[in-house]
């Protein structure tokens, strides 16, 4: 912010209540996973005078952070409790999308589709962003593009390994 970056900044990476202060200063969406976390970011929501939009860590078999998919729904109505918290989106990281063997990554997308399916089910109205595909996952399993990705190291023009196939043509832009 510092530099005049206005776009959203999402910080995708568990954030603990210590770091709360500095998500208001700063006006970035953090990942929530924790229902235990919510009553302390509304609080500093609440104290900046300010919604708090979050992005939901789910975690669809990589195992590092996450509510578990099927949990969607209820985390929905716990973080609608608090009234200065506001969902931007649910996202999700493919652990081995870019293995030779697929498999896991397309079990990873099957999850994500159907919590996607429950939530849009049960808020129509909601015009929340889904985040799945990494540069592998763009690049290699299919339907795992939703509303968002994160297209990592093939911004650099470079393979996110060699099982994956440069259908693209991309070149390093690094050397």
């Amino acid at each position: 912010r510092n530099a005049g970056i206005m776009v959203p900044i999402y910080l995708l990476g568990l954030t603990r209540p210590q770091s709360f202060e500095l998500v208001a200063d700063t006006n970035s969406i953090p990942a929530v996973c924790e229902s235990t976390d919510l009553e302390a970011l509304d609080k500093v929501a609440d104290n900046h005078d300010m919604i708090i939009r979050v992005a939901v860590a789910v975690d669809t078999g990589m195992h590092r952070i996450g509510i578990k998919p099927e949990d969607a729904i209820e985390f929905i109505k716990r973080i609608e409790f608090y009234e200065n918290l506001e969902i931007d989106g649910f996202f999700s990281h493919m652990s081995n999308a870019d293995a030779a063997d697929q498999s896991h990554a397309h079990s990873q997308t099957q999850k994500f589709h159907r919590m996607v399916d429950e939530i849009r089910e049960f808020r129509p109205e909601a015009d929340y962003r889904f985040s799945l595909a990494n540069s592998a996952g763009l690049l290699s399993v299919k339907d795992s593009l939703f509303t968002d990705a994160r297209p990592g190291i093939i911004q650099y023009g470079i393979m996110p390994s060699l099982d994956v196939p440069n259908r693209l043509g991309l070149k390093p832009v690094l050397s």
